[in-house]
Parts: structure tokens; sequence; C-alpha cells
């Protein structure tokens, strides 16, 4: 009887060993599928972020571009102003002439009609 249980026992401890062999190689198996993965996981974090930087450099550029084109029509704009400045000088310059010369003229023709009076 013990030796049919001694003989039970060592079948159980058997089979338990072999299937912690089929458990320990479907782990290494797991585990080289995870450090496959973790490599894939790292590629792709790579080219993610690169991905990124190149976005962001994109966009840099494109900002950039933008700042030129902005900056051209600010430059523009300050040349249209310098031009309206001068020309708001050069007709308040010529106002003033026409004033004093109109005030001349009222002077001239009120000295005339006194003048024109006393005849």
């Amino acid at each position: 009887a013990s030796s049919q249980l001694l003989t039970g026992l060592r079948d159980e401890l058997s089979r338990s060993n072999e299937a912690l062999k089929a458990i320990q190689v479907r782990l290494a198996q797991l585990e080289v599928r995870l450090g496959a993965s973790q490599e894939q996981e790292s590629a792709l974090s790579e080219r993610l972020q690169a991905e990124r930087l190149t976005q962001a450099t994109s966009a840099a550029h494109a900002g950039g571009e933008e700042v030129g084109i902005l900056r051209g029509q600010l430059q523009e704009l300050n040349r249209q102003v310098a031009t309206l400045s001068e020309e708001c000088a050069r007709l308040s310059e010529a106002r003033d002439t026409a004033w004093q010369t109109s005030s001349a003229n009222e002077v001239a023709a009120a000295r005339h009609v006194g003048q024109a009076e006393l005849l």
C-alpha cells in the first residue's frame, strides 16, 4: 500500500514537474514577447518624439514665415504713414500760406476801399 502511495506521489510529482516546465517555457516565451513589445514601444516613442519635433519645427518655420510677412506689411504701412504725414505737412503749409495770402488780400482790399471812400 505504501509502495502504491509512493508511486502515486512520484507520478503526481512528475506531472507537477512537467507542468512546471511547461509554465517555465510559457513564461520564457512571454518574457521574450514582453521584451519585443518594450522594444516596439521604445521605437514608437522615439518615432512619436521625432514626429512631434518635426511638427514643432514646421510650425516654427511657418510662424517665422508669417512673422516675415507681417513685418513686410508693417514696413509698408510705416512707409504709407510717412507719406501721408509728409502730405499733411505740405497741405498744412499750403493752408497757412493761403490764409496769410487771404488775410493780406483782405487788408489790401480794406485799404483800397478806404482810399476810395476818401476820394
